[in-house]
């Protein structure tokens, strides 16, 4: 009987950086990860998780040493770089997409966001803009980012923790 993988990637996660552990269901390497201090399970990522740090990668490769490979390849190699569900643009009404304002993602490094939240944020809002392929940007109000909302929460049945980056994203459309 072969030894079951652990898949490590990089996971931004309750805003940290963590690292996400993924594996089939096995109940010997859940009870593994359970001994990682601070080790929790995220129904939106499907993975269990812990704050990207060198203890518990430390601990990591020592709990499951023996019981688990460990498949690190992408995470040390793409050390940069981190998972986030971003929301990918769906049922765009209109064939021509409308660009977001660069002022936005000046405003975002402004502010000192991160690499990947400037990513994340602006494919939010660009995914905010086009869902009213209609009304200028300028034009948006409030009551379009409930309607906005009630799309990612009823249509889109996106996780909570998604639905808030995306607000986040795009609220206040006034102050870009």
């Amino acid at each position: 009987m072969s030894k079951a993988t652990v898949t490590l990637k990089h996971l931004h996660h309750q805003n940290e950086h963590q690292v996400g552990l993924y594996f089939s269901y096995n109940t010997s390497l859940i009870q593994a990860v359970k001994r990682i201090i601070g080790a929790r399970w995220s129904r939106s990522n499907k993975c269990w998780y812990v704050k990207n740090n060198p203890a518990n990668l430390q601990s990591i490769f020592s709990i499951f040493k023996g019981i688990a490979w460990i498949d690190k390849e992408d995470f040390f190699k793409h050390e940069s770089q981190v998972e986030s569900r971003v929301i990918k643009p769906k049922n765009i009404k209109s064939p021509k997409r409308k660009n977001i304002p660069e002022e936005y993602a000046k405003t975002l490094i402004r502010r000192r966001y991160s690499e990947s939240t400037l990513k994340i944020y602006t494919s939010y809002f660009s995914e905010f803009v086009n869902h009213f392929p209609d009304i200028d940007l300028d034009q948006l109000t409030d009551d379009h980012i409930r309607q906005f909302q009630d799309y990612l929460v009823n249509v889109r049945k996106v996780a909570t923790n998604t639905q808030n980056q995306a607000i986040n994203a795009i609220n206040p459309v006034g102050s870009i």
